[in-house]
């Protein structure tokens, strides 16, 4: 089996500090090396620096996850134990706390990147879930100045029949994007022809945005704000 992702250890390392607290790091990885049955080759792979075990720095980034969301404290260096609201979250929904704790750092992360990064991040993203018609050549960023609300197209087809246009704004969480703003993509696509737009940002929008594209019908266009973009 393969080692598994950071976010795969949250429910177990819960479990595990549930059942002995305080324990050391070392006794932590021990027990969760049993617990999820990892193999003598998961443990022997490394990090591209090839310093330390790829598991070992994944448990790591758990508990710091888990720390963040309230769920696992330090009782002192290296040694760590469940809190009263980790029992709690474990006995019903660990995985939907830590999840949204991710999700609000994932998206402090994109805030402190650049809006060029953020643009590319939208097409990675869009290839990751399939869309285009492969993960490598049917993406491209074309945001600049003077690109009409257009950041990003995805051909989802070798030959370019049937594109999504791509409008990505990195805006602080709390501010909300009016039907004014989607109208005006909803203006670049009809000048490029297009019937399909996506339009993502990190900010949310307001009802009557996402009641202009219930009510378009010439073209199809998907809002997507920022709980959901961190989901994605």
């Amino acid at each position: 089996m393969a080692v598994p992702k950071f976010f795969e250890f949250f429910v177990p390392t819960l479990r595990a500090l549930d059942k002995r607290s305080p324990m050391k790091i070392k006794e932590l990885c021990d027990f969760l090396v049993e617990d999820m049955l990892l193999s003598d080759q998961d443990m022997a792979e490394l990090l591209p620096s090839g310093k330390q075990p790829t598991y070992k720095n994944r448990i790591h980034w758990s508990l710091q996850y888990l720390k963040n969301a309230g769920l696992v404290k330090n009782v002192e260096r290296g040694t760590y134990a469940i809190t009263d609201q980790g029992k709690v979250s474990l006995a019903h929904d660990a995985d939907k706390s830590i999840r949204e704790e991710l999700a609000k750092s994932l998206l402090v992360a994109i805030m402190e990147c650049s809006p060029d990064f953020f643009e590319r991040l939208v097409v990675d993203l869009l290839l990751a879930m399939g869309y285009g018609y492969d993960a490598n050549n049917s993406g491209m960023v074309v945001g600049k100045t003077g690109d009409g609300g257009i950041d990003g197209i995805i051909n989802e087809d070798k030959l370019g029949f049937s594109q999504v246009y791509v409008q990505a704004k990195r805006w602080d969480s709390d501010q909300t994007i009016g039907s004014p703003a989607v109208q005006a993509f909803a203006g670049a696509l009809l000048g490029k022809g297009a019937t399909k737009g996506l339009y993502i940002t990190t900010a949310r929008f307001s009802k009557a945005a996402r009641q202009f594209v219930q009510d378009q019908k010439a073209m199809r266009i998907v809002l997507v704000d920022g709980s959901e973009l961190a989901k994605l």
